[in-house]
């Protein structure tokens, strides 16, 4: 039994040794997010949510995948079926740059805006990286 206890406290710290900070450190970050109501050319007709996002790897993104939450003034959820904003934005963004990000709002909200909106649990799903590796957080576990 003792044998076993040793055992695995060896395994455990030879385990923790081989891990360094890159594995746990977080690949980017978002700052600035900001909803908008109104026309945004090119962008928007009716509402956008606006971030910039900070490339924290030491390698090139190709592509990033978002996922967000949109309420309304009151804390209640937003939108004509469901809250949740899911987008796919390809643009390389470079190691250590950060770069202004715009989603449309329209398909999530439509028309009727007449109130303040937030967006919340604003994270990347997942980001593809030029170098053909790739990155992944499904659940959120990264979210600001």
């Amino acid at each position: 039994m003792k044998k076993n206890i040793i055992f695995g406290f060896v395994l455990s710290i030879l385990f923790l040794g081989c891990a360094t900070e890159a594995n746990f450190s977080k690949p980017y970050y978002i700052s600035n997010t900001q909803v908008s109501i109104g026309e945004n050319p090119g962008i928007c007709k009716f509402a956008c949510v606006a971030f910039n996002f900070y490339n924290n790897s030491e390698r090139k993104i190709k592509n990033v995948k978002f996922s967000a939450r949109v309420y309304d003034s009151e804390g209640e959820s937003a939108g004509l079926i469901t809250n949740g904003i899911k987008c796919n934005i390809e643009c390389p963004i470079e190691s250590k740059d950060e770069v202004p990000i715009t989603i449309s709002l329209d398909e999530i909200i439509g028309p009727e805006i007449d109130e303040s909106y937030s967006v919340d649990f604003l994270y990347a799903t997942e980001i593809e990286y030029a170098d053909g590796t790739s990155w992944a957080d499904p659940f959120g576990l990264y979210c600001n």
